[in-house]
């Protein structure tokens, strides 16, 4: 058997870490404890050092944001100025006031401005009763040996559970007429 040959790719080497201002008062502080000079200048370096890369990479990702700026309003520009607004009622737990009016601006002008609602079967209007509503008087029921207590704690869980899967089916029924409004809208306007 021949021995394995093994290269290591020169690209995949460990990168040096920074320099670290905690890890040169460190050494600072080693070296005035233990009475070593080249403790303390070793220190003093690294710190200047960690000074100097972090005034560097501070001016880099400012001049990065600076760059990212001016694209994005290039793009701005390019495509137009956007506003957008909440519209309707402040209420959103009774069905009102859930949608947005965005406004499209091209040279100081209102282009477009379209209102565009929140999902209906996100939101639904009517809100049914949770999984566990008469779970508490059932498991009381059975503490305490009460069976009429009991039952009616599942007859009301059962009564839940029915409702629910009747809001569900109601639900993706309206979000089957939703999503064919929308395919015979987007025929239409093509």
């Amino acid at each position: 058997m021949s021995p394995i040959e093994v290269e290591w790719d020169p690209r995949h080497r460990h990168r040096k870490k920074p320099p670290s201002r905690v890890h040169g008062l460190w050494d600072q502080f080693r070296g005035r404890i233990m009475g070593k000079e080249h403790l303390i200048h070793r220190g003093e370096r690294e710190t200047r050092r960690a000074r100097q890369y972090n005034d560097a990479v501070r001016e880099a990702r400012k001049a990065r944001r600076i760059v990212d700026e001016e694209r994005r309003r290039e793009e701005r520009q390019r495509e137009g100025r956007r506003r957008r607004q909440r519209v309707g009622v402040g209420f959103p737990f009774f069905g009102l006031g859930r949608g947005y009016r965005t406004k499209v601006y091209r040279n100081g002008e209102v282009e477009v401005e379209q209102i565009t609602r929140d999902h209906p079967w996100l939101h639904p209007d009517k809100r049914c009763l949770p999984w566990y509503h008469g779970f508490y008087d059932e498991m009381m029921g059975f503490i305490t040996g009460d069976k009429s207590r009991r039952s009616k704690g599942r007859s009301m869980r059962e009564h839940a559970t029915r409702e629910r899967h009747r809001e569900r089916r109601h639900r993706l029924r309206e979000l089957r007429q939703f999503s064919q409004d929308m395919r015979t809208r987007s025929r239409h306007n093509h």
